[in-house]
Parts: C-alpha cells; structure tokens; sequence
C-alpha cells in the first residue's frame, strides 16, 4: 500500500525500485542492449524508445545499407492500440515499408477484437483509421499467443524471399529484410527474448533479417494504470507477471521453454527465484 515511487519488489537478495524493474522491462528505453542481449550469431538487435529515433538515425545515416524490404510488425495483444501513433509515424518516414499485424483472439482480446474476429483484424482497422493505406498491411490471424505471432514473422519474411527471388529468376535484391518490432513498453523485454531464441534456431532466417529494431511504446506506469482503470493493483500484478514469465519460460526444466535465461535477463540477471 506503500506509493508507488518509494514501493520496492525484492528479487531474491536484491530489491528493486519500481522504477528499475519498469526500466528493466521495457529494456531501458533509448540504451542500446545489442552487445548484452543479441545472440552468439550476427544478428545486430538495436532498441529504441520511439520511432522520432528511428527517424533520426534513417536521415542522418546516409551510408546506411539499402534494405530489400522493411517490415513493421505488431504482434496483436490488449494494447495495440498505444502501438498505432508509432507504426504511422514508422510507416511515414519508411514510405516503402509494409506492416505485418498478427494475432488470432486469445483469453485476454478486447471486445473489439472478438467483434471483428481476430486481434489482428482489429489492428488493421486502427491503422487503416489513422491513415495508413490498407494496401501496406498483411494480417495473420491464426495465433494465440506472442510465440504464435512471432513464428508467423519469421514464417512471413521467408516466404516473401522465396516469392521475389522465384520473380526475378532465383536472385534477390537488396542486402536482406530489417524487420521493426512495435511493442508495448513493458512487454519488450519478453518478445525480445522470445523472438532471438526463434532466430537462432532458424538459419534461414538468420540469412534474411540483416537487422532488427524493437520500438517500445511511450507507455509508463501511469499510462499502465490508465489502461486497466487505474488501477495500481492490477498494474502491479501485470508487471509482477512479467517478471515471472521471464523466470519460468527461461527455465528449460519447465514447459513451456521458449527462451535461454541470458535473453531473458541480460546482463543484469537478477535472482528471480523467490519473485
């Protein structure tokens, strides 16, 4: 019951500020975590806080490589609508981008989901709404959960290589796919680590992506809050499942395993046995 500014969460020996652990989820916001939690292959993962970075980096870089294709990607999920302001902006300064939304309809999908069939379905109406071309967005609704969605990604990008190189007679332009991930704040830690395990078990796939960017949402604790009708309870126990899931699907003891416990942790790798 203690505010939330000065509330503390003991990690095993070590207790964290509230502050930390949103910080610690969200993968710190603008700090770039290639070097502590890209895999032992190639693959250049690069973080940002929101898309005016991205933006930033795309108009000064001017030696930056000439990708075959960008894919924007948004796995469907309670807060895709926080994701619609960044994929516009995205999608504006990547004119020839296209966005891939994905997501089947789960325990948790909103009611306008369920009315429209799938959470994908529902991203590609806010998007549309908001003035992006309907002609940019592929949708696949079949997946449950964020492993679902994340398969179908890399799934997605083999298939289109596979269809322009049949086009151009077995060859294939460019210097490979850069995929950009949207995901809400709090949620990137565990996407990230769940898409770099599906990446390293995919050599195709490693072939493909030449980068990777993850683009959290401006979402905070209060924004949090909001979304569950402020309440701090709720929120809490949303972020303490974070923390858990991390914990428990990187312990290959336990099913389901979907991420090494160096991904999960990175470099900080705080004792999360009695979370």
């Amino acid at each position: 019951q203690r505010p939330y500014r000065t509330s503390r969460i003991a990690l095993g020996m070590e207790a964290m500020e509230m502050d930390d652990i949103w910080n610690f989820l969200s993968l710190d916001g603008k700090k770039d975590h290639s070097e502590s939690l890209s895999p032992k292959n190639d693959c250049k993962a690069y973080f940002l806080q929101n898309s005016r970075d991205f933006a930033d980096r795309s108009t000064t870089q001017r030696s930056a490589p000439q990708y075959s294709e960008t894919i924007i990607f948004v796995s469907g999920n309670w807060y895709d609508a926080n994701k619609v302001s960044e994929v516009i902006r995205l999608s504006a300064v990547l004119p020839h981008s296209n966005v891939l939304v994905t997501g089947g309809l789960g325990r948790l999908s909103d009611a306008r989901s369920v009315a429209l069939g799938s959470e994908a379905a529902h991203m590609r109406a806010l998007l549309v709404g908001a003035g992006l071309q309907a002609s940019r967005i592929s949708t696949l609704s079949s997946g449950r959960v964020t492993t679902d969605n994340l398969k179908y990604l890399l799934a997605f990008v083999k298939e289109r290589r596979n269809r322009e190189e049949k086009s151009h007679g077995g060859s294939s332009s460019g210097c490979g796919v850069a995929v950009i991930v949207v995901e809400e704040s709090y949620l990137c830690r565990r996407v990230l680590a769940s898409l770099l395990h599906l990446f390293a078990l995919d050599s195709e796939a490693q072939d493909l992506i030449s980068f990777l960017w993850l683009v959290p949402t401006p979402t905070d604790w209060e924004g949090l809050m909001q979304a569950h009708s402020g309440s701090a309870s709720v929120a809490g126990w949303l972020v303490l499942g974070e923390l858990m899931r991390l914990r428990d699907y990187s312990d290959p003891r336990q099913e389901p395993f979907l991420f090494h416990r160096w991904s999960a942790l990175g470099s900080r790798r705080p004792n999360l046995n009695e979370v």
